[in-house]
């Protein structure tokens, strides 16, 4: 923490004495104002940026990891995803403009999210006595919601255990329920960076397919582990050998 405040610091410091208009988070914050006039304290910046930091690279970092761990355990699943990142590319490098011609990149992504969600947990504290479901749930009681154990309703996804990027073609994504995938959560709280993860993982995804390949080290026995970390991370390291395409 002290490593990180001292750098964030830093670029605070470096703004506020250097103002130049620049279209980016922080420059955002230093120019907000309160319903006062008053600008946000030194305190208040670094408490959003250390926020949007760590819940900005750990998050699709461990949604990638979990990604490749699945598609090295399902070679059909992975060879697919190498034939339309070639087909697409043809060894250019990705831009935004190619994601939307990249479908099956981001089905692969989002199942992966659905059997290991990075936010695997989340609580909400009820601001009024309210019933759910029969269960009448008193003002101040917390409310756990498991992304986890939904995404694994077989209801809604039949056979759940098994990974299955086609459940996300758009066709069959529209036909879920609503609240049956909730890898962001939902509602008023819904995560802020939700379009710029699902663009990054889904970037990140095809750039790496389209220049090495991974393929697990034999042996491995890779479970999460949900008592330890923010997110839903492996426990342990997660060894694979990585060559160039």
């Amino acid at each position: 923490m002290q490593v990180l405040r001292h750098c964030i610091g830093r670029f605070i410091d470096k703004r506020r004495n250097h103002p130049i208009e620049r279209n980016d988070f922080l420059s955002i914050l230093l120019q907000t104002r309160d319903e006062d006039g008053h600008h946000m304290s030194d305190e208040q910046v670094m408490a959003e940026c250390l926020t949007l930091f760590v819940a900005g690279h750990e998050t699709t970092a461990t949604a990638l990891s979990w990604t490749w761990y699945l598609l090295c355990q399902h070679p059909e699943k992975y060879q697919q995803v190498q034939q339309e990142v070639d087909r697409v590319l043809q060894g250019r490098t990705p831009t935004y403009d190619d994601l939307a011609h990249l479908p099956y990149c981001l089905q692969v992504f989002k199942e992966a999210m659905r059997l290991y969600p990075p936010a695997y947990i989340a609580a909400r504290q009820a601001l009024r006595d309210v019933e759910i479901d029969g269960y009448r749930v008193p003002k101040g009681w917390a409310v756990l919601l498991a992304p986890y154990t939904l995404h694994r309703r077989e209801d809604s996804f039949p056979e759940p255990e098994k990974f299955d990027p086609e459940r996300f073609t758009p066709e069959r994504e529209k036909q879920l329920p609503r609240y049956a995938y909730l890898p962001f959560g939902a509602g008023p709280r819904i995560c802020l960076g939700l379009y710029f993860a699902m663009m990054e993982g889904h970037l990140l995804l095809a750039a790496l397919v389209q220049r090495i390949s991974f393929m697990l080290v034999p042996g491995q026995i890779i479970k999460p582990d949900p008592l330890h970390h923010v997110t839903l991370r492996p426990a342990g390291s997660v060894n694979v050998l990585v060559k160039r395409r």
